[in-house]
């Protein structure tokens, strides 16, 4: 019933004379901002202008879009804010589905909830339900008549989002929302700020400094990032136009052939503890002929794989000494050769020794409030489990709600007294818990699940998370790197609280 022209310079014939159409039959034509000037890139600004007269032309602003929108066009809702201007950086989707009313609310304001109000005009104001597309729960939501309408308000935190059906089988005999108490009323508790802790998997120490050899040892590259000493061997042997391709690629435009040669990648780390109790070296390196470290060989024959089966896995926790340690792996190089980071996997600790380097070690007994960065884990990318005990009084009608404060990874697990209480995805960070406490101590655990960022990278990036795009560019492009490493921070990083909130 209605077609926005958004600012535009030329259009096709045919879409030109589907809008004259359009506009013949009685349908409404909003032109925002400046009008088109050609046809096919051919002067016409003529015909536009006689386009133009029979149709809207408004500026190409927002509420004065939405004002137009709903002068012309009947609303079967409207979404507003609670002052009924029209709600900024939110986008909603809208869906009939046979008999039913399908709504998708978001609030892409990535620092701030909003408050909105949604007005149902009477041919859908029928039942209303939220569904949960996460586990498929239903809930039936109350609402509010205002004259032949009905209205529903809720708030959306930053970068939340609603599903909303109404009509037929929306509701189907699902238990009414329970609202989250008002937080402010309640009496906050505050967790210890040490906890206990348990690491999914082993910790890590990323070396992704390396040197090379092209001679058997006898001079070398220099150390650097490795990205940058894959460019020098591919210089060296040749073979720079296959760092672009893919290896099949390669092997077809024959980019190897009958270069290559043997190459040592060596790489050093350093070591505060003498043998740490369990460690390995990961190499993502194919086809390597020997792997050295402080001089004595590895065994190969029966590696194992770590993270997939593209990494090698050795033990090497007896080779390690205190101070620096060197790994030299020999290849021989052809397209298949992965000159890539190394890593040391373990039950360790890792501290970062200067901007762009960590050594190993001791592991905490326990983690604190803040990133664990700073606590022994710069590299590590598993899921950590905090644990602390908490005291829950006898007093009756009382509902508790665990809330994190500045929590940063990628998913939260919560549990009480091995029982799951749910996760948390996305702000506010908060999960009731009242159900699963008992009188006197309670186990609490909080797992924050990380990515694999600060193991896999890119860790060199200037701009830090800042940088809104993560492609192969970031990893190697001069322009967009640092020789500094660029972690992430994870874990509570504020701590947690209970908010006690008598119930009404």
């Amino acid at each position: 019933r209605a077609v926005v022209a958004p600012p535009s310079g030329t259009w096709r014939p045919k879409t030109f004379a589907l809008l004259t159409q359009f506009v013949e039959q009685g349908g409404t034509l909003i032109f925002l901002g400046r009008l088109p000037q050609e046809i096919d890139c051919e002067e016409a600004s003529g015909a536009w202008e006689a386009l133009a007269n029979r149709a809207l032309c408004i500026p190409a602003a927002r509420e004065t879009l939405q004002v137009t929108l709903d002068r012309a066009l009947p609303r079967r809702f409207t979404l507003r804010r609670p002052d009924g201007k029209p709600a900024p950086l939110t986008y909603v989707h809208h869906r009939r589905d046979g008999g039913q009313e399908i709504l998708f609310i978001i609030n892409a304001d990535r620092d701030l909830p909003q408050e909105y109000v949604l007005t149902l005009a009477a041919e859908m104001a029928q039942p209303l339900a939220i569904w949960d597309p996460l586990t498929g729960a239903r809930t039936r939501v109350s609402l509010t008549p205002v004259g032949e309408q009905q209205q529903y308000r809720f708030t959306l935190p930053p970068a939340g989002s609603l599903l909303l059906v109404a009509g037929e089988g929306a509701v189907d005999d699902a238990p009414a929302a329970r609202a989250m108490p008002d937080l402010n009323a309640g009496e906050i508790v505050p967790l210890p700020s040490r906890w206990d802790f348990t690491r999914s998997e082993e910790n890590v120490l990323v070396i992704d400094r390396l040197d090379a050899s092209t001679d058997g040892g006898a001079t070398w590259l220099g150390e650097d990032i490795e990205f940058r000493i894959r460019r020098r061997l591919a210089e060296h042997f040749g073979t720079t136009p296959a760092l672009e391709w893919q290896p099949w690629v390669a092997i077809r435009k024959g980019l190897f052939t009958g270069k290559g040669g043997e190459v040592i990648l060596r790489y050093h780390f350093n070591s505060a503890v003498e043998q740490p109790h369990n460690a390995a070296l990961v190499l993502e390196t194919q086809g390597m002929d020997s792997v050295t470290v402080n001089g004595t060989p590895v065994e190969l024959a029966q590696a194992a794989w770590h993270w997939d089966r593209s990494f090698t896995k050795v033990p090497i926790a007896d080779l390690i000494r205190r101070g620096e340690n060197v790994v030299d792996v020999r290849v021989n190089y052809d397209f298949l050769t992965e000159v890539e980071a190394a890593y040391i996997v373990g039950d360790f600790g890792v501290r970062l020794a200067s901007h762009y380097a960590g050594e190993i070690v001791d592991e905490p007994g326990q983690l604190t409030n803040g990133s664990w960065l700073t606590q022994g884990f710069p590299f590590y990318s598993g899921r950590m489990t905090y644990r602390t005990t908490v005291h829950h009084p006898t007093a009756e009608g009382v509902r508790t709600v665990l809330r994190l404060q500045g929590a940063s990874g990628i998913l939260y697990h919560v549990r009480v007294n091995e029982q799951e209480a749910g996760s948390m995805l996305w702000s506010p960070y908060v999960r009731e818990i009242t159900e699963l406490l008992q009188p006197g101590d309670n186990m609490l655990e909080i797992e924050v699940v990380a990515s694999r960022q600060n193991t896999f990278g890119p860790l060199h990036e200037w701009q830090g998370d800042d940088n809104s795009w993560v492609g192969p560019n970031a990893f190697e492009r001069e322009s967009d790197v640092r020789e500094g490493l660029s972690l992430f921070d994870y874990g509570l990083l504020g701590g947690a609280e209970l908010v006690r909130v008598r119930a009404e």
